[in-house]
């Protein structure tokens, strides 16, 4: 089962005031995954600055999360990776019971949708 691991969470209010901004954000996370595919070195020298390992880790790490991991972000979390973190809020929460991942409203798909259909996507490709 996918587990939601990587995930972005807005506010709906905030995303309905202020939906372009967050569109950017979303389109920046893209583009910067699109930069990482095609500048190993680069990514690498980032990673460097941020994370500190042995230098085998870096290539191995970048192999792996590119090649296992990033189409992935491209795509709404899988709802049954969500259904059971709902399930597991239970034992914190008492007003999880019952709930859905709909019910809770943790899926929106629009501003991934519009991205999609606006070429975007496309265009970072060639």
């Amino acid at each position: 089962m996918a587990f939601p691991q990587s995930c972005l969470m807005i506010k709906r209010s905030y995303l309905d005031a202020n939906r372009e901004k967050a569109g950017n954000v979303v389109k920046a996370l893209i583009e910067g995954l699109f930069l990482a595919k095609r500048d190993k070195a680069l990514m690498i020298q980032v990673m460097k600055k941020y994370i500190r390992a042995d230098d085998e880790v870096y290539g191995t790490d970048y192999d792996y999360f590119l090649g296992k991991h990033a189409d992935g972000l491209l795509s709404m979390p899988d709802r049954r990776g969500l259904e059971l973190v709902s399930a597991q809020s239970v034992r914190t929460n008492a007003k999880a019971k019952g709930q859905t991942p709909e019910s809770l409203r943790l899926l929106e798909p629009s501003i991934l949708d519009e991205i999609k259909k606006s070429g975007f996507i496309e265009r970072l490709r060639r």
